[in-house]
């Protein structure tokens, strides 16, 4: 859960989000996921960010 608190989160469609941060503190992934209620999500890709998302995190 500590990654979503300090990676960078933006809405996609089908309201879904992706959230790009970094994990281990030096691989960059990207994660979309939606949101299940208050509580709970659901993750449906977690993948390395490619070489646009990668800058996009160090903005």
């Amino acid at each position: 859960m500590e990654f979503f608190l300090s990676a960078r989160v933006t809405r996609t469609q089908h309201d879904r989000q992706l959230a790009i941060g970094r994990i281990d503190g030096s691989v960059v992934i990207a994660v979309v996921f939606r949101p299940l209620g208050t509580e709970a999500i659901s993750v449906i890709s977690m993948r390395r960010a490619g070489y646009r998302e990668r800058s996009r995190s160090n903005d």
